[in-house]
C-alpha cells in the first residue's frame, strides 16, 4: 500500500530543528528530516494529526480536495507549493490480521476484494452493502451489514475500501473517513484516496508490488503480469533456503556487513539473478 504525504517547498528547512526526535502521544515520531525525505514512524490512523502538528496550525480540505492552512500567516513560504498537486507516496505493508477493515460496495469488484482479504488472512473485515450480489452475501456471511456505514462505523475501522459505489456516496464516505481519521481508498477515484493498493506478485513471503500512484492501474497490472513470468514459483523455496542460511550465519556471529556479503555470494553462486 502507498500513502500520500503533502510536500511543501522549504518546509523541512524551517522545521528541522523544531521537529527532530519529537514524539506524540498517538505513537508517531519524526526520526530524520531533510529537504529530500522524511523518515518517520506514523500511526496510520493519525496522518492528518501528524500534519497538523508539523505545521502548528489546523489543516482542512477545501472543495477541490486540496490541503490548505487555516492561518496562512504561519510559515508563509509553505504556500509556494500547496495542495496535493505534488505528492509523496509512502509504501508500507499492512498486517490485516491485526487491523479492522471496512469494505463498502455491492458487486463483483467488492466480492473480488473480499476474497483477496480472506486469502490474505484478514481477521476483522466488516462488509457494508445496500444491494449485495448473491455471491457477496455468501462470501461475507455474518460479516455483512445491509447498509452504508455511518460515522461511528467508519471511525471503528482502521482502514476503509470503497469499491463500486456511485461517486456521490463514495465522496460522502471519503469525507467522513477524513473527518474521523480513518484512511480510505475509493477505487479508481484518485482524488478521494489516502492510499492505493498496488498490483502485486507473491511467491510465499516474497512479494513484489507495482504502483503508478493511481495514474494507470491497467499499466501496473500489465507490469505485474510481466514480472510473474520471471518470478517463478521456485522463488518461494529459494527465499526459505536463504532465510535458513541467514539464521545460521547470524548464529555463528556474523555482523550485518558480513550477512550482506554472504547473501550476495550465495545468490551469485546459484545464479538466481542476472
Amino acid at each position: 500500500m502507498c500513502l500520500n504525504l503533502a510536500q511543501y517547498r522549504g518546509f523541512f528547512e524551517k522545521l528541522q530543528e523544531k521537529l527532530y526526535g519529537r514524539r506524540w502521544p498517538f505513537g508517531s515520531k519524526i526520526t530524520a528530516l531533510n529537504k529530500h525525505k522524511i523518515n518517520c514512524y506514523i500511526n496510520i490512523k493519525h496522518i492528518k494529526n501528524v500534519l497538523n502538528i508539523l505545521i502548528s496550525t489546523p489543516i482542512v480540505m477545501d472543495n477541490k480536495q486540496k490541503l490548505r492552512l487555516e492561518d496562512r500567516r504561519c510559515f508563509p513560504s509553505i504556500w509556494t507549493l500547496r495542495g496535493f498537486r505534488s505528492r509523496w507516496w509512502f509504501p508500507i505493508n499492512l498486517d490485516l490480521t491485526r487491523l479492522s477493515v471496512a469494505l463498502v460496495g455491492n458487486g463483483q469488484a467488492t466480492l473480488n476484494r473480499l476474497r483477496q482479504f480472506d486469502g490474505d488472512g484478514a481477521k476483522y473485515v466488516t462488509v457494508y452493502s445496500e444491494n449485495p450480489i448473491p455471491e457477496l452475501v455468501d462470501q461475507a456471511g455474518d460479516r455483512l451489514h445491509r447498509y452504508l456505514p455511518n460515522s461511528a462505523d467508519v471511525n471503528a475501522a482502521s482502514i476503509m475500501f470503497i469499491v463500486d459505489l456511485g461517486e456521490e456516496k463514495a465522496a460522502e464516505l471519503a469525507a467522513i473517513a477524513k473527518a474521523v481519521g480513518t484512511i480510505a481508498n475509493v477505487e479508481d477515484v484518485k482524488e478521494y484516496c489516502d492510499f492505493f493498493s498496488p498490483a502485486r506478485v507473491q511467491r510465499g513471503d516474497l512479494m513484489i508490488t507495482v504502483s503508478t500512484n493511481g495514474h494507470s492501474p491497467r499499466l501496473a497490472g500489465r507490469i505485474r503480469r510481466a514480472i510473474e513470468t520471471w518470478l517463478v514459483p521456485t522463488w518461494d523455496k529459494r527465499l526459505r533456503e536463504l532465510s535458513d542460511q541467514r539464521e545460521k550465519w547470524k548464529a555463528s556471529g556474523a555482523d550485518m556487513q558480513t550477512l550482506l556479503q554472504k547473501t550476495d555470494e550465495y545468490i551469485d553462486r546459484r545464479r538466481w539473478l542476472p
